[in-house]
């Protein structure tokens, strides 16, 4: 008959590595360091008091025409911070509510893996929900009232329409530019 100590002494044989934290299976869901990075980067985003109301100071918004300069990440206190995505895919879609939208995809994804973190979630969906009900969320309808000024130069802007030699010709010099919402305009 084998004493208990000499079972314990067997199964700790210096022949076999030890298992570390890492390599522990873990049965609860978890995050990875990645995905903790960009919940954190979510949380400072939402979090954050800039101001997305209107206050009659408001110039051409971002996604028209404005020439590309370096990004200046300052907050200077007017409209949305600038790590709120107003760069990507000009003209239509450089508008800080895409960003809003898209961030929420991936903050329900991580409640999904980690309900307990429920709260976390919660705030960050409600900063997102309040911004995009602001005055900057819809910026472009709100300010694109009428024709576009520039109707008619649409082909001085070759690069904000590709595929604009294959319209119609009768559409040429007849179009708002792209990203101009033209609100209030019947159909």
């Amino acid at each position: 008959m084998v004493s208990g100590a000499a079972v314990v002494a067997s199964c700790t044989s210096n022949n076999q590595p030890i298992l570390t934290q890492p390599q522990t299976p873990n049965f609860y869901p978890t995050h990875n360091e990645r995905t903790k990075g960009w919940l954190r980067f979510l949380w400072q985003k939402a979090t954050f008091q800039d101001d997305w109301s209107y206050t009659g100071e408001e110039e051409l918004p971002w996604g028209i025409g404005l020439p590309r300069e370096e990004i200046n990440w300052n907050y200077d206190g007017k409209g949305p911070h600038p790590w709120w995505d107003q760069y990507s895919s000009p003209p239509m879609l450089s508008y800080p509510r895409f960003d809003l939208t898209d961030s929420s995809y991936a903050v329900m994804l991580m409640a999904d893996q980690t309900p307990a973190w429920r709260e976390v979630y919660t705030r960050i969906l409600d900063e997102l929900a309040t911004r995009h009900t602001a005055y900057w969320a819809a910026i472009d309808w709100n300010t694109f009232i009428g024709p576009s000024p520039n109707r008619g130069k649409l082909l001085d802007y070759p690069d904000l329409s590709p595929g604009s030699q294959a319209w119609p010709e009768r559409v040429h010099g007849n179009y708002d530019r792209p990203g101009w919402t033209a609100n209030g305009v019947e159909p």
